[in-house]
């Protein structure tokens, strides 16, 4: 099979036009060997940073060098030798990638919790479960397991604690949650089962 090689066209929106661009990366692949050639969690930081989950489970940081080419190169001061396990297990599996506009990343697994980084150091731990959302600002999130009983997460410089969420008038089934900026949440969802 010949690989396809990407040609992005620019995009239009009004008064906007972006340009997508082929970037190259440095440090081992990270793309999924299954048949559909997937890609985990990834998130821009206010930094400029790239945070990318691997294969193995693990946490890679990318920052972006300097030129006219999309170059981005592996961080190996982050974690160990530039990757940043966030368990071992099932339950430590990636489920989310999320930053704010202070530069921090969070980094939200299905059942072990969320780590939250700034740049390459790791601040704190928090116990939470499943996709995460946070705010701009980066004061308070909302953790999301198996499509209900979501967690409002609320953020200090040195920790969080977490509460059940009492937002009211949800749908049955959580399928998404997300800032729109500090004040204002957007949640998908759907009302019984699918049946086959």
């Amino acid at each position: 099979t010949t690989p396809t090689v990407p040609a992005p066209a620019p995009q239009t929106e009004g008064a906007i036009t972006l340009s997508a661009q082929t970037c190259t990366m440095d440090g081992p692949g990270f793309v999924g060997d299954d048949a559909f050639r997937t890609i985990g969690p990834i998130a821009w930081s206010s930094d400029g940073s790239l945070y990318v989950s691997d294969t193995e489970g693990q946490v890679r940081r990318y920052t972006v060098q300097p030129g006219d080419a999309c170059a981005l190169t592996m961080d190996t001061s982050f974690g160990t030798n530039g990757e940043l396990s966030v368990g071992e297990g099932m339950g430590a599996r990636v489920a989310s990638i999320v930053s704010d506009a202070r530069g921090h990343a969070y980094i939200a697994t299905s059942m072990s919790g969320t780590t939250r980084v700034t740049g390459a150091t790791v601040d704190f731990h928090c116990d939470t479960r499943g996709e995460l959302s946070v705010a701009p600002d980066g004061s308070v999130g909302i953790a999301m397991f198996g499509g209900s009983n979501p967690q409002l997460v609320t953020f200090t410089d040195t920790g969080c604690s977490t509460a059940p969420w009492a937002a009211t008038e949800l749908p049955e089934n959580l399928d998404s949650i997300t800032f729109l900026d500090d004040q204002r949440i957007l949640v998908g969802g759907h009302a019984g089962r699918l049946q086959p």
